[in-house]
């Protein structure tokens, strides 16, 4: 099973939101909550199942998360932005992501 981190950028794979790109805010065994800072603010993270998505490391936002600094929307906006014209949406589609595997 893929360990997903906190601070990685998710693509959601499945649902009426398929496509759409999040920050992981945290986890848990069988779920992960998702923000962008637009449709699904920080305060109110969407909650999706780990295999309904294709996840990414991205280390600054891991930093901020892991040193407990407040996350803010306009953070994430931001975050989300740079992620996306850093990666074409074909290569997102390519890849199989950057999600480590659990030993």
């Amino acid at each position: 099973m893929k360990k997903i981190y906190s601070g990685c950028f998710a693509v959601s794979l499945k649902g009426h939101d398929a496509g759409v790109v999040y920050a992981v805010l945290s986890e848990d065994e069988k779920y992960v909550f998702l923000a962008n800072g637009k449709e699904r603010k920080a305060e109110a993270p969407k909650k999706k199942k780990k295999k309904h998505i294709k996840c990414f490391f991205e280390n600054k936002l891991c930093e901020y998360i892991s040193f407990g600094t407040p996350i803010t929307d306009g953070r994430l906006r931001r975050a989300v932005r740079q992620f996306r014209e850093d990666m074409s949406p074909t290569e997102m589609k390519k890849a199989d992501g950057h999600c480590r595997e659990e030993e």
